[in-house]
């Protein structure tokens, strides 16, 4: 087997089997890349393939449907250039250092984690089993939480990821010998050692594949239809690599693989997806054209229905890729997204049209509207507008279809870009003393307001933007206001109290509702962070997605009195 030098892809979803799957199909033949943050932390829905990033990146980005194109412009702020490494850093290169990196987790806090202290046990109680490995689960999601956050070192993450893999497994073991007949027993003990397998798999431990493979080939042959099925996945992870290395040479055997894991009467998820996109890489790479159009048209066929967003979408992406209008939209994006002027709108707005005449499908407006919030935050808020009005046109045009979630993306949409020129109030909001802030009383001056939470890598790069603007034009009638949107009010609070906000930070009341669900974002429509606003002296919205070095022009032009604080 080859070396399995991959980053590690995992599932922000409870479900640690998905997990395990997708580390093993992941690493046996590559990863995908990732895109925006949105509510929940993940793009717009919580259960989106995300991949782990090394101890320091910024993480929280979500990936969607599998090669779907990273459409929301840089977040970075390169704050490096012309550095000398022998110099102290700047303070604002200091800051920045510490928006990349969460603080490393002390011994005391490592002592308190379920991870570092979660040890193997032995026993014959099925119950007793049952809890321990679903304790070992959350264990896990615990893990991935410090590596996303980098507040673990990657070497760390790994040893204590394979340890929590061998319990698992062992207790897994253990269960399935205690079953006494108790198929669901059985199933539960045979699915947990499938899941810790392919999890060491996916960390690179040569062995554990070793005896994956052989194990899912046992239970394969199984009676009980949902351990044969994780075993076909994970056995077809197998096939893709093993026609990669050229241990087989034609694709027939893979062909059947995939046809079997997207069975119609099988349920179908991540797994399947994503052992089916990876398949149709390889084939692609290695030039067997027709297969890959096979494993596509089933991509495309076996999705399509799905309730799940994301995998509709992967469905629509297989069928829209014929369309020449698809890469014209993409272009006519990151043209808008360079810069707006009313040819590239138009450009914009004709390759969307031309999308939905190709593939006039509902799915084809969701994935439009998927677009829009990406649009504006990026700025491009002409573009997003007249994308929205062409969605909603469309939807008006449909006799059949439940289109709420659609709606409410574009009602969201109208009432952010809505903002500007209007008189802005934050209510139901307090600061870290639970006291409650009045904003009308900073009438008069120059206000920025920052969404943003500790998990946000974007929100924590746009620090160094705030502090410089903040230390150049407070002086002046500047005031900052942060509005913190994480779950956790005292991981919020210790994260502003140790890096020395000088401006004011607040946080929705407990009782008007915690971070995305709190009123004061349901009211702003805030799907996704960071969202800026600069409001001017008259207490009127001036701009929204205010960001980087845009910022200290704007606040310029409207302490200056200049028309508008648009750049």
């Amino acid at each position: 087997m080859k070396d399995l030098a991959c980053p590690f892809t995992i599932l922000r979803h409870s479900d640690l089997l998905t997990v395990g799957l997708l580390m093993v199909v992941s690493c046996l033949v590559g990863c995908d890349s990732t895109g925006p943050v949105t509510s929940g932390g993940v793009a717009s829905e919580a259960k989106d393939l995300t991949t782990l990033s090394p101890a320091g990146s910024p993480t929280g980005d979500a990936l969607g449907p599998a090669g779907e194109a990273n459409l929301s412009g840089s977040n970075a702020v390169d704050a490096t250039s012309g550095s000398n490494q022998s110099q102290q850093p700047s303070p604002e290169q200091q800051l920045l250092n510490s928006a990349r990196q969460m603080p490393p987790l002390t011994q005391g806090e490592l002592a308190q984690t379920s991870f570092a202290n979660m040890q193997a046990i032995e026993s014959k109680d099925a119950g007793q089993l049952e809890s321990h490995i679903a304790a070992i689960d959350r264990a896990m999601s615990e893990l991935i939480g410090f590596g996303n956050s980098g507040r673990l070192q990657q070497e760390d993450f790994v040893a204590y990821a394979r340890r929590l893999g061998n319990i698992k497994f062992s207790a897994g073991k253990q269960l399935a010998e205690v079953a006494d007949g108790n198929q669901a027993v059985f199933r539960g003990g045979s699915l947990a050692q499938l899941e810790a397998l392919s999890h060491l798999t996916g960390l690179r431990d040569m062995n554990a594949a070793r005896v994956l493979e052989g194990f899912a080939n046992e239970l394969l042959k199984s009676d009980d239809v949902e351990l044969a099925h994780q075993a076909a996945i994970v056995l077809a992870g197998f096939k893709i690599q093993a026609l990669q290395n050229g241990q087989i040479t034609q694709p027939d055997e893979l062909l059947a693989q995939i046809d079997a894991v997207l069975s119609p009467a099988l349920p179908r998820s991540y797994p399947e997806l994503m052992v089916a996109q990876q398949a149709s890489v390889v084939l692609q790479q290695l030039g067997f054209t027709e297969a890959q159009a096979r494993v596509t048209q089933l991509i495309a066929e076996r999705f399509s229905n799905s309730e799940n967003r994301n995998l509709r979408g992967a469905a629509w992406q297989a069928q829209a890729a014929a369309s020449p209008a698809l890469e014209n939209l993409l272009n006519a994006i990151g043209m808008a997204q360079q810069g707006e002027n009313p040819s590239t709108v138009q450009s914009l707005l004709a390759s969307a049209r031309q999308l939905y005449q190709d593939v006039p499908s509902p799915i084809t407006l969701e994935e439009l509207a998927g677009l829009i919030t990406n649009l504006e935050y990026s700025g491009a808020i002409a573009s997003s507008h007249e994308l929205a009005t062409f969605v909603r046109d469309a939807i008006g045009s449909q006799s059949q279809g439940d289109f709420t979630d659609l709606k409410q993306v574009l009602d969201n949409h109208d009432r952010r870009v809505g903002l500007v020129g209007q008189d802005f109030d934050l209510p139901n909001v307090v600061d870290f003393s639970d006291v409650k802030f009045d904003f009308q009383s900073l009438k008069g001056k120059v206000v920025l307001v920052d969404f943003w939470a500790t998990w946000c890598g974007p929100c924590l790069e746009e620090l160094p933007n705030l502090r410089a603007a903040y230390d150049k034009f407070h002086a002046s009638g500047l005031e900052v206001v942060g509005v913190n949107l994480d779950e956790n009010i005292t991981t919020a609070q210790q994260f502003v109290q140790e890096r020395g906000f000088p401006w004011i930070s607040v946080h929705p009341a407990s009782e008007s509702g915690l971070a995305f669900e709190s009123q004061v974002a349901k009211d702003l429509g805030i799907q996704a962070i960071p969202f800026l606003l600069l409001i001017g002296r008259d207490g009127k919205v001036s701009a929204v997605h205010v960001r980087g070095p845009r910022i200290e022009t704007a606040v310029d032009n409207l302490l200056s009195g200049r028309e508008g604080g648009t750049p």
